[in-house]
């Protein structure tokens, strides 16, 4: 036999034969797996869905496996031990599936099918807006003269004053931008000749047809430059809720508290309002009363408190009635365990409070409190 027909001293049919062994050895590890397989579909019309995420999710919360569905809707995960998992399946159109529990023994392939529920088409206040138009529209004019004013950049950005996406306005100054993620935003305008004009913050949800008119001036003149001049009936006027309406008709987890309901209770401290929470259990009395859930090992605990979006300091030596007067709350959620929470509310890995759930109160602008 050649040289180039050996390699480490084996021929070719050796080097067969030792794949097929390794193989063959490997292959009785392969039944400890603890697998779930299946196929997505479309739960109205039982349709495979294809390009669907799946993950499964493992009694801390974490992601132990994930995949995307195949064009006959199949999938495969495999988790790295033995216990309790989830599964979540997702897609865009669908709303968000949550399994049950599903405990999975050692070796065992348990076959299911995760049936994703179409997302309802969202009814717009301004019955002559298409889907397409859902977001920030409006007219791009000239300060003082009123002229719409062509081929302006105008851009969508975030509260971070990132670049969220850009457009041209037409020869009409009219422009368009879609707004997919719940928040505050702020255009910003500008085009050789005229000085850039960035506008105050307005809030949006993705249901919202909000329509502006953004002015533009020559000078270097301070400007208020943003008009509110048509908008649907969604558009939140207190931002601090914009992202809670949200997610209270989008999000799949969590429990939430309203507006409405609050006012009902006539709360003075912020404990008032969280016994009234769904999964909420107050203890003790007077000025020492605590939050609890029910933890991950079935005792109390005390949950991770988000205000107004921020982490609070709730929990280390204050309690939350020092931190959140009763009366300045405008809404509340809910979430029994922090995976479950929207990403910007989980605790960190390693936490203790990630045994925990996760509670995130939202407050009154200062201008409507005290009414």
């Amino acid at each position: 036999m050649s040289d180039h027909r050996r390699l480490f001293g084996l021929t070719i049919p050796a080097r067969r034969a030792l794949i097929l062994a390794l193989f063959a050895a490997a292959a009785p590890h392969a039944v400890h797996a603890q697998t779930l397989q299946g196929r997505a579909v479309d739960r109205a019309t039982q349709q495979p869905l294809a390009d669907a995420e799946v993950t499964l999710v493992d009694a801390q919360g974490e992601a132990a496996a994930s995949a995307r569905s195949g064009a006959d809707g199949s999938f495969r995960v495999t988790g790295s031990a033995a216990g309790a998992y989830r599964l979540t399946a997702r897609k865009l159109g669908y709303q968000t599936m949550l399994s049950n529990v599903l405990q999975l023994a050692e070796g065992e392939v348990l076959q299911v099918e995760a049936r994703l529920t179409p997302q309802e088409p969202e009814a717009v206040a301004d019955a002559g807006a298409a889907e397409g138009e859902r977001g920030i529209s409006g007219r791009v004019a000239e300060e003082g003269t009123g002229r719409s004013v062509s081929g302006v950049s105008v851009t969508l950005l975030n509260e971070r004053g990132q670049n969220m996406g850009s457009v041209t306005t037409d020869g009409e100054g009219n422009f368009h931008i879609p707004v997919t993620t719940p928040g505050r935003y702020s255009l910003r305008a500008q085009r050789i000749g005229y000085q850039r004009s960035t506008s105050s913050p307005i809030t949006v949800v993705p249901s919202d047809v909000v329509r502006v008119e953004l002015l533009v001036s020559t000078d270097a003149v301070v400007l208020a430059p943003l008009t509110v001049v048509a908008a649907s009936r969604s558009v939140v006027r207190n931002p601090r809720v914009a992202a809670f309406q949200w997610r209270q008709e989008h999000h799949p987890w969590g429990r939430f508290l309203g507006p409405e309901q609050i006012a009902r209770i006539r709360p003075f401290y912020a404990t008032d309002v969280l016994q009234q929470a769904p999964g909420v259990q107050v203890i003790g009395g007077g000025l020492n009363r605590v939050p609890t859930m029910r933890g991950r090992f079935g005792d109390r605990c005390v949950p991770t408190f988000y205000v107004d979006g921020h982490r609070s300091l709730a929990g280390n030596g204050l309690g939350i009635d020092d931190l959140v007067n009763g009366s300045d709350i405008a809404a509340v959620e809910v979430y029994d365990k922090p995976f479950e929470a929207p990403a910007e509310f989980t605790p960190s890995i390693g936490e203790s409070t990630i045994n925990c759930g996760v509670v995130v109160i939202w407050t009154r602008p200062p201008g409507e409190r005290g009414r």
